[in-house]
């Protein structure tokens, strides 16, 4: 745990060593405790045994400023479901050519959904855990990427548009649902339009990534490698009364077709295979509303999709892994303090038409190809905290 804390420590102790006007230290943290009703199933990693690592996370970020016109931001992250080892979120300079024009480069959150800036920080949102249609490691497996990031703001009337374009790379070593792989992007690139008023924000984007994928079990032959090729194209829009809360998001992954193999174990031989994964697409729409000015009650319904069989080999070797599933959550906000928030939910998780969802066995923690009629209750309760 020293060790693991000793990023944090180092910052800290260069923060408090510096004059006070000289940076900005903000941070946040979530205290999550969760289990489900069923014994035999998991749903994305919680399950009938209480978890209070999936949704805990610790973070601080600091600000510098450089010079009237630019600055630096490290943000830091340790979160339970990671072993609480401490990750850079953000680690990037920032240069402001005018009151309109800003640069990043560096270490960047990839800004392709609606709370991709501030997802890692529970109070700003909400639930307990933002809907997994969306923001479930199944669907884009990684948040940050190293490159640029370019916004022009101008005022349109009483609203603020803000365009956005960012390019770089990213290398992903982890897992997306049950299986470890490697993903590098060798391109990534996007970009997106948001307008903004007093009570509401819509927003789109549009981005593309492309790169190599392959298995990452540690075998000494990989079972599975394939160049990915995906774009994607995003829709969103809140909009906050005072009383009334609306929160809704729509993305759609498209996966080209690209060079793929897998080994075949009965021949102990690669075979070809044209794609690895199919369209995948999710959204989810949340309602909320606040009984008192500290007491919010909401509803979220969400529901995601990809097709049955991803790719087929010469012999005839099929890929399974098709999601279909729908998620419905009730959910209590009840500010505590100013920057506290104590939250609690039950969510209700279904898979739809035979299809795998976002379910594994509990006994042996591998995907299940075809779900049937499983479903789970998940129970959570959560504290969300900024200082």
């Amino acid at each position: 745990m020293k060790q693991k804390l000793c990023k944090l420590s180092l910052a800290v102790l260069l923060a408090t060593a510096l004059p006070a006007s000289a940076y900005e230290l903000n941070g946040f943290a979530s205290l999550v405790a969760s289990k489900t009703n069923n014994q035999k199933y998991t749903f994305d990693d919680i399950s009938n045994d209480l978890n209070t690592d999936q949704d805990t996370a610790l973070g601080l970020q600091f600000g510098f400023d450089l010079t009237n016109k630019s600055s630096a931001t490290i943000q830091l992250v340790a979160r339970g479901d990671d072993n609480f080892d401490v990750r850079t979120e953000w680690a990037f300079l920032a240069h402001r050519f005018n009151d309109n024009l800003t640069l990043k480069g560096g270490r960047l959150k990839l800004p392709i959904f609606l709370i991709s800036d501030y997802r890692d920080v529970g109070y700003a949102y909400p639930w307990i855990r933002p809907p997994s249609s969306i923001y479930d490691t199944f669907v884009v497996p990684f948040a940050n990427f190293n490159g640029l990031d370019l916004v022009y703001r101008m005022p349109v009337g009483s609203m603020d548009l803000s365009l956005q374009a960012f390019g770089g790379s990213e290398e992903f070593t982890g897992t997306t649902g049950t299986t470890p792989i490697r993903l590098k992007t060798e391109k990534l690139y996007g970009s997106s339009i948001n307008l903004s008023g007093d009570i509401f924000q819509l927003r789109a984007n549009v981005g593309r990534l492309e790169g190599p994928l392959k298995d990452d079990a540690g075998r000494q032959v990989p079972v599975l490698e394939a160049d990915v090729k995906t774009d994607f194209f995003g829709v969103a829009l809140s909009i906050d009364t005072g009383s009334w809360l609306w929160m809704s998001e729509y993305v759609q992954l498209d996966h080209k077709p690209g060079d793929g193999r897998i080994f075949d174990t009965s021949n102990n031989t690669y075979e070809n295979i044209s794609s690895l994964y199919e369209d995948f697409e999710g959204w989810y729409a949340t309602l909320g509303y606040r009984i008192t000015n500290n007491t919010m009650l909401h509803y979220t319904h969400s529901a995601y999709s990809s097709d049955d069989v991803a790719g087929t080999t010469a012999s005839g070797i099929k890929f399974p892994i098709g999601f279909e599933g729908r998620n419905r959550t009730l959910g209590l906000r009840q500010e505590l303090d100013n920057g506290v928030a104590l939250k609690m939910e039950a969510e209700y998780a279904e898979a739809v038409n035979n299809k795998s969802a976002f379910f594994t066995d509990s006994n042996n923690d591998t995907l299940l190809p075809n779900s049937g009629d499983v479903n789970v209750w998940i129970y959570s309760i959560g504290l969300d905290l900024t200082f």
